[in-house]
């Protein structure tokens, strides 16, 4: 299995941590490696629903950037239009 995958992808922080019941053996690949052996264009990882174990973690988010008024309608239909909400 895997984890980690998405600071490899997306330059962000690592989220998971991992416990394991029985012995194991990683491999570490740090993202600068990662891309320089074309990874993120050769793999592509499973949608997978997020298995945290509670643990709260600081939010961090950049500020909105300005709109126009064709913008605000494009995301508006993408939000009515999601099936999801």
């Amino acid at each position: 299995d895997y984890f980690g995958e998405i600071a490899l992808l997306r330059d962000e922080v690592r989220m998971a941590t991992i416990i394991a019941n029985t012995a194991l053996s990683t491999f570490k690949l740090k993202r600068d490696k990662f891309q320089e052996l074309g990874l993120h264009d050769k793999l592509h990882f499973a949608n997978r629903k997020a298995v945290g174990a509670g643990v709260a973690a600081e939010a961090k988010s950049k500020p909105p950037s300005s709109k126009d008024d064709a913008e605000f309608k494009l995301i508006a239909a993408a939000i009515r239009g999601n099936e999801n909400f």
